[in-house]
Formats: structure tokens, sequence, C-alpha cells
């Protein structure tokens, strides 16, 4: 959900005389969404931002749990109802919304996407 995500695909054709390859650079880009939604989810339980809400973030939060500002596990990311510590009012935020996705809670919410933008595939050969 960070603007453009550029992935590059190599196929290798092997031959008697070597490899030929090709290079498929996809370029897509996700729509962008306002800061504020975004920082809402993050809010509601996604501690590392990656658009669900899910195993991962409860690592992060227990890693942090008990945690205040200036101690050595202290991450503020984990602070979901910034209160300065991290504790079972910010599981209890997470465990309300685990399993859910930034597109699943979007579409509750009524957004709808505006515009996307794709471009064509390009191949290359090297």
């Amino acid at each position: 959900m960070k603007g453009w995500k550029k992935t590059a695909l190599a196929v290798g054709i092997v031959a008697t005389t070597g490899i030929v390859g090709y290079v498929l650079i996809c370029k897509a880009r996700r729509p962008t969404y306002p800061p504020e939604l975004m920082e809402e989810f993050h809010k509601m339980g996604d501690v590392n931002r990656d658009g669900i809400i899910n195993d991962k973030d409860l690592a992060l939060l227990q890693v942090a749990y008990g945690s205040t500002p200036g101690t050595p596990n202290w991450n503020p990311a984990c602070d979901l109802n910034s209160d300065g510590v991290v504790d079972m009012r910010d599981i209890s935020i997470y465990a309300t919304n685990q399993g859910l996705t930034f597109e699943e809670w979007l579409k509750t919410k009524g957004y709808r996407k505006t515009h996307t933008t794709q471009k064509l595939p390009l191949i290359k050969e090297i």
C-alpha cells in the first residue's frame, strides 16, 4: 500500500549453447488511499502496516507488551490506543479485528477506488 510496487520475473531458456534470458518487468500502481484511512486501519491492529491484521501484528504486540516510551522494547506502533503503554487494551483492539484486511474494511466503510493505474508488462531480451 505504499505507492509503486515493482516486480521482476526472470525466465531462462536452456539451450545447448547456454542460457538465453528474458526479463519480464511489471509495474503496477496500487490505488493511493488517504493517509487518515490507512492510519485508522493501523490503529485497529495492523501494527506492521501490511494491510491485514494477523499473527505478525500479534507477535509485535507481544514483544512490546508492558512497554512505555523509553523502555528498550517500546514500539509506538503497538500502542494502538495512544495511551503511552502497550497493554491488554491494545491486545483487545487487535483481537477484535483479527483477520480483517484493509480492502475488506474499506468495503464496510463504503469506500470505492476512484482509479487504478495499470501498465502493460514490458518484456525485454537480455
